[in-house]
């Protein structure tokens, strides 16, 4: 069954948030753990607190493909991340401002 529309309207509204927010960042270096405070700070709704490091990381992934941004490297923190390292991204030289 497809996801519902306003679903579909959330997260493409999430995944414009974030790539504001990474295009200010310009060629710094983030995780998606780093990047939770300017993503609610930028996001003005009821939803800015619902703001977790899984669905930043799910706009991250759809910029990922669209080649926006790109992996640098690994990070693992002891007691923050046990199983997985977080990844370390940056943004491509590619403008990702709204025309």
């Amino acid at each position: 069954m497809p996801d519902p529309q306003w679903l579909i309207e959330r997260r493409n509204r999430r995944y414009r948030v974030v790539k504001g927010v990474v295009s200010k960042l310009g060629t710094e270096t983030f995780t998606a753990r780093s990047l939770i405070p300017r993503v609610r700070k930028a996001h003005w709704s009821y939803e800015r607190w619902k703001v977790s490091t899984q669905t930043i990381t799910g706009a991250l992934k759809r910029l990922r493909r669209e080649g926006y941004v790109e992996i640098v490297s690994q990070e693992s923190v002891k007691g923050r991340n046990k199983r997985y390292p977080s990844s370390i991204y940056q943004a491509v030289g590619k403008s990702t401002e709204e025309e």
